[in-house]
This record gives structure tokens, C-alpha cells and sequence, in this order.
């Protein structure tokens, strides 16, 4: 079987599972509702997954970018569209290297944790230990140090004296960041505040919502204005004595465990 064709089969397999997983949850989910959600024409679609037709690898890119999933199963499949025999090995290394960088600003987007950690060595009491953030964020140790690692890589952070501290030098954005990162961080944010409901005393949490009839045509106005807000408020909360790192989504509340001791 040629590379090309692998591609193909890999990919259909993998949209396949992924409409029966939103099928799964969801009974009245269609394949027109599938196909809009990753820019495709349901026909199209239809015809990719009856094997009636093929994808090109960039097409197939931009399809699996729509897709909040591991950047590095979707990366696998995406290989096997250009892998050939005649591939030269300093080629594949290179391609391995940009997917490696490509994972990891994906994973620094989609995951909270990173800019927790990040915050948190901000704090008057921060101690420069996986083990002591760990307890901070209430995460295993074993998922803060591959935080850190990935972080290290990107040149988020740097060790200096055996201490982690947010690294000088500004990181490199020049790589797109996938659509399908950014809705994982908004899902992982949504599913962090409704725990938070639950589990944080009222007196250190603040949730808000009003429910309006409105002119839609105001929408990019409100947008800026949230922004706006967004900004005059972090740098207000963010003087003075810094002890907690808290997450805000117009619900404000704490992603470190507070302490009982605390005023």
C-alpha cells in the first residue's frame, strides 16, 4: 500500500470514529452538522467517508485543526500522506522536530495548566518544586514536570541556580496555534468553573450572568468593551501582595488550593 493511500484510509478511519463519538453523545448529531464544523461540504464529506473520493494533505491539515484532539495522533496521520521510501532521513528529522515544537505550543494553549504554573511563580510564597506546585494546583507531580519540561523546550522557562523562573527571552509565536486548541482550553475551563461551584467557599469565587434580548449589530462593540474590562481588571487585581492564582472567564475563581491558614 503507497503512502498516499494509507493516508487516506488513516484519516477516514479517524473522522469516522470521531462522528460516532459525537454521535455517541449526542443521538440527533449529523454528518451535516460534522461537515460544518470542520469547513467541509456535507456531499464532499459524504463521499470522503464512502471512499468515493480523496483528500489532499493539506485539505486534511485544515480538517484535522478544526478537531480538539492530541496533536500528536493527528500529526501521525498527517505523516503518512508524505512518507515515501525515497524520503531522505535528515527530512524525516526535521518534519519530526517541527511536528515536536507544533505539539508543544498546542499543548501550552489547550491546557491551563501552564499559565497556572506560570502565575503561581509569581506569588509572594512560591517554591521553585515540582512536588510544592503540585500541591499548590492540586495536580500530580509526574504531570507538573512534563509542564515544566514542555515549558523548558519553548523557553517559557529557565533554570537558574536549580530554580525555575519565567525565562527572559519572549517565545516564539510564529507557529499558527490550531483552532482546536483553543476550543479544548475553553472546554477545560468550563469544566474547571463548574467544579470550582462546588468545592470553593462563595466568599472566594464570583460567578455573573444575565440573560438580554439584543441588537446583534453591537456584538464587536461588546467584544472590545469585555476586553477592555478584561484588561483594567487583571491589572487591578494583579498589584500588590500576589498569593493565589485565579482563573478568570466572567467567573473569577482560584485555580491554587487556598489555605485554611489564609486571611
Amino acid at each position: 500500500m503507497n503512502s498516499s493511500m494509507q493516508g487516506q484510509i488513516e484519516l477516514r478511519n479517524y473522522l469516522q470514529n470521531e462522528l460516532a463519538r459525537r454521535k455517541q453523545k449526542n443521538s440527533s448529531y449529523s454528518l451535516r452538522s460534522f461537515a460544518k464544523s470542520i469547513g467541509m461540504h456535507p456531499a464532499a464529506l459524504s463521499e470522503f467517508l464512502n471512499g468515493k473520493r480523496s483528500l489532499s494533505r493539506k485539505l486534511a491539515g485544515k480538517i484535522l485543526e478544526e478537531i480538539p484532539d492530541s496533536p500528536e495522533k493527528q500529526s501521525s496521520i498527517l505523516e503518512s500522506f508524505e512518507i515515501s521510501k525515497t524520503s531522505k532521513k535528515q527530512d524525516l528529522k526535521a518534519s519530526k522536530k517541527s511536528l515536536q515544537l507544533q505539539a508543544d505550543h498546542y499543548h501550552i494553549v489547550s491546557d491551563p495548566i501552564y499559565y497556572s504554573i506560570l502565575s503561581l511563580m509569581e506569588t509572594e510564597d512560591y517554591e521553585s518544586s515540582p512536588s510544592w506546585i503540585a500541591g499548590r494546583l492540586g495536580l500530580s507531580t509526574s504531570k507538573v514536570e512534563k509542564a515544566i519540561d514542555r515549558m523548558l523546550r519553548l523557553n517559557y522557562l529557565k533554570k537558574k541556580n536549580d530554580k525555575y523562573e519565567p525565562a527572559q527571552e519572549e517565545l516564539d509565536t510564529s507557529y499558527d496555534v490550531p483552532n482546536s486548541a483553543l476550543k479544548l482550553r475553553q472546554k477545560a475551563n468550563l469544566k474547571d468553573a463548574e467544579e470550582s461551584l462546588d468545592e470553593v467557599a462563595v466568599t472566594l469565587r464570583e460567578f455573573c450572568a444575565v440573560t438580554m434580548a439584543i441588537d446583534v449589530s453591537k456584538l464587536e462593540e461588546a467584544k472590545n468593551r469585555m476586553r477592555k474590562f478584561r484588561d483594567e481588571l487583571c491589572e487591578y487585581l494583579e498589584e500588590g501582595e500576589k498569593t493565589e492564582v485565579y482563573e478568570l472567564s466572567l467567573q473569577l475563581f482560584p485555580r491554587t488550593r487556598i489555605s485554611k491558614n489564609r486571611k
